[in-house]
């Protein structure tokens, strides 16, 4: 069977435009998080991640060594991580890095065994959404 050659064309762009649009909607669900923010008092931390959508998250500790463990899906990081200032606190250090290719890992190395709390703050005023951790 035998397809005319205008007809083959206009088929491919449209395959071609179908696969764009395909895949700017992929690169615009990922969420980026803009700011990350670490406060420290005597008895309690808190994890301020600044994102530019509603995160899909898991939030666990590991025990050896002790650290906490934040699982960002279609994330990554657009912002620098916090210096801890001290390390006789809960938290000696934040890292991070990407995990299984659309997604990210904050990780919280810390100083023995922590309770956590960890919710989503929904846009407020010039406030977008807004991921706390807090130990």
């Amino acid at each position: 069977m035998h397809i005319p050659a205008e007809s083959r064309d206009a088929a491919m762009k449209r395959i071609v435009t179908l696969l764009l649009s395909l895949l700017s909607a992929q690169a615009m669900a990922e969420i980026k998080v803009e700011e990350v923010k670490f406060t420290a008092e005597s008895q309690t931390s808190r994890l301020v991640l600044n994102l530019t959508g509603s995160p899909t998250y898991k939030l666990f500790t590991l025990a050896d060594p002790p650290r906490v463990i934040i699982d960002l899906s279609d994330a990554r990081l657009t912002a620098s991580l916090p210096t801890v200032r001290s390390s006789d606190g809960l938290v000696r250090a934040v890292r991070s890095g990407a995990r299984g290719g659309h997604g990210l890992r904050v990780v919280l190395d810390v100083n023995g065994e922590v309770a956590t709390k960890g919710f989503v703050l929904q846009p407020s005023g010039k406030q977008g959404y807004r991921l706390v951790i807090e130990l």
